[in-house]
């Protein structure tokens, strides 16, 4: 596929782009910036996607009028060639318009409403012609040997990128352009691919077998890929779909002080409504999903915490749960994951107690996997020294390759998607947070038993 390599970087005054392609012989420099601007930065752009195809259509669009006007016949074999162009371009919008639909109700908990300036975002950070083309090839893709199930905001962007420092490492295909989830997490399983969940469609964001064959047979080299999803752990039906497509693999969970995890959470979501209102979608009050129930969101962290133990979503997540399993509790495949329960059942501001309670969700993997396939790590673990991180990432290698893993930089101080701020009305009062620390000691302990081994610092 033709490709564009694209480096955005911002300062406060200026912005530069480099443009490693044969056509800066060819172009003016004005044009060559300004194309590069307009096809986007940060990314490797393909044939695949709807901006490159918007642009060979509106290509072939000016050539036919300037045909039509000049009086001019083109060749039948570029008439068809120009059809096919212009059938992709077509497809490329409908399934934009598809995974804008799906993308507001599933990410912002909101009826999708249209305005310009919410489309032209989705259509300068997301991929969806991308994902129907790799949905359509996932029966030659491979499925993955790791998966780093979250918690969220407890360290699972770092940990992914230290994984993807080991030989052998092969980064997951992400539906956005956003540099915390770019080569890091695909978002599959809580619908993020038009809503598809089916197991065998997961292959469709990892390379393929022929990458994997070229890698070990002609290189010579060590071949692993992973997914780092860190809403897997909490979305009560990925542990079934797992055991389904990946049975063998080596699962990551990522721990820390829950009062702590909530909290960055918190924020976290709250900069993310603010960030879509700011890009044109209507987020206002009224907007929300019916699904989600009455209250949502909450309105303060106390709020959302006592939210997430109520009954309501308590009943949620128990039908969510069912929706991987038959009547005899063992796994099957779900073809589409229903609005109600994407990304989590109640809206991702409805799972801070389940967030916080991670013995619970470890049980429900353990259910489906061997606990020697499980593996712990608490957010301080990555800030040791790096053979600390390869004692946890070594096993993904062969016997033969694991020293190398101690020869990687794994730069304990590594943290590419920190907190963010949120507005001064938002932001907890510290006896609230307190409050939510002393409510899962419990589970702590429960914990604990089942690590065999205690986090002090938790207490």
């Amino acid at each position: 596929s033709l490709s564009l390599s694209l480096t955005h970087t911002h300062t406060h005054t200026h912005t530069h782009i480099h443009t490693h392609t044969n056509a800066r012989f060819f172009q003016p420099r004005r044009i060559r910036r300004t194309t590069a601007r307009w096809l986007g930065a940060e990314y490797a752009m393909e044939l695949r996607d709807v901006r490159l195809w918007t642009l060979l259509g509106g290509i072939v669009a000016l050539v036919r009028s300037a045909a039509w006007l000049g009086e001019y016949t083109l060749p039948a074999g570029a008439m068809l060639l120009g059809d096919a162009v212009l059938g992709v371009a077509a497809f490329a919008w409908l399934a934009l318009a598809w995974f804008y639909y799906q993308g507001v109700t599933t990410v912002f908990n909101r009826r999708a409403t249209v305005t310009p300036a919410s489309l032209w975002t989705f259509f300068t950070l997301t991929r969806p012609l991308e994902c129907a083309w790799r949905l359509a090839t996932a029966w030659c893709r491979v499925a993955p040997d790791a998966l780093i199930l979250g918690e969220v905001r407890c360290g699972t962007t770092t940990l992914a990128t230290h994984l993807s420092r080991l030989p052998g490492a092969h980064t997951p295909f992400c539906p956005w352009h956003l540099p915390f989830a770019d080569d890091k997490e695909s978002f599959y399983f809580v619908g993020h691919f038009f809503g598809i969940t089916h197991p065998a469609a997961y292959r469709a964001v990892f390379p393929t077998v022929f990458e994997k064959w070229w890698c070990l047979y002609v290189r010579g080299e060590p071949f692993f890929t992973y997914d780092a999803c860190a809403q897997y752990l909490t979305a009560p039906w990925v542990a079934s779909q797992l055991k389904l497509v990946c049975p063998e693999a080596r699962l990551y969970a990522c721990v820390r002080e829950p009062s702590a995890q909530n909290l960055s959470w918190w924020r976290f979501e709250n900069h993310s409504v603010d960030w879509g209102a700011s890009v044109g979608l209507d987020l206002g009050e009224g907007k929300s999903l019916e699904p989600r129930g009455a209250g949502y969101p909450p309105r303060s962290f106390r709020d959302a915490v006592e939210r997430s133990d109520t009954a309501f979503i308590a009943e949620l997540y128990d039908r969510a749960e069912g929706l991987g399993e038959d009547e005899k509790g063992k796994p099957r495949p779900i073809w589409r994951i229903p609005s109600w329960a994407a990304t989590w059942p109640g809206g991702q501001l409805s799972a801070l107690g389940r967030n916080g309670r991670y013995i619970h969700n470890l049980r429900r993997y353990a259910r489906f996997f061997r606990r020697s396939q499980i593996c712990v790590v608490e957010l301080t673990e990555q800030h040791k020294t790096k053979e600390a991180l390869a004692e946890h990432l070594a096993p993904l290698l062969g016997d033969e390759w694991r020293a190398r893993a101690l020869e990687v930089e794994l730069d304990g101080s590594l943290q590419r998607n920190a907190g963010r701020e949120i507005r001064e009305d938002l932001e907890p009062a510290e006896k609230d947070v307190a409050w939510a620390k002393e409510r899962y000691q419990e589970a702590n302990r429960e914990l604990y038993n089942f690590l065999g081994r205690r986090y002090n610092h938790w207490s």
